[in-house]
């Protein structure tokens, strides 16, 4: 029976290393993974509260100005229009769409122009909400009272 050669054998073993080195990546990444999609999803709801906080500050702040009536809300062009003036300057970003999915949020058109009062108690009129839920099924609505509650 003839033995392997050194080359054999040194091939074999940097192989099994490899192997195993292998493996061992598969498995922290499998570990891993889940958990930033987890840091991700979550820091896109958080951003996404924040944005509809700011536009309900906006909106809050417009009604004042305006005799008590609610932005256009016919297109988000109109929206943003109406309520640019209240918010603070944004570096880059859109608060008017929501983050991670890149569409704007779906305004309560019935309300444009239309008076507060005419639409009964505020904290059950909502004015805008998410469109793509940004972690587990979670949706944020905006309310005519200026609070952001889940929706769901």
């Amino acid at each position: 029976m003839q033995s392997d050669s050194p080359a054999k054998k040194w091939l074999s073993e940097v192989a099994t290393i490899f192997f195993i080195a292998s493996f061992i990546i598969l498995v922290l990444a499998a570990i891993l993974v889940p958990d930033f999609t987890y840091v991700r999803n979550h820091a896109h709801m958080e951003e996404s509260w924040i944005n509809l906080n700011l536009i309900g500050r906006a909106t809050l702040h417009y009604e004042k100005d305006h005799h008590n009536k609610y932005p256009s809300a016919d297109s988000m062009d109109h929206f943003k229009l109406a309520l640019i003036s209240y918010l603070p300057k944004q570096s880059g970003r859109d608060i008017f769409i929501e983050p991670g999915v890149g569409v704007p949020y779906a305004l309560n058109g019935a309300l444009s122009n239309q008076d507060v009062s005419s639409q009964g108690d505020p904290s059950h009129v909502v004015i805008a909400h998410e469109i793509v839920p940004p972690w587990k099924g979670v949706l944020h609505a905006l309310y005519g009272d200026g609070s952001v509650r889940v929706c769901n």
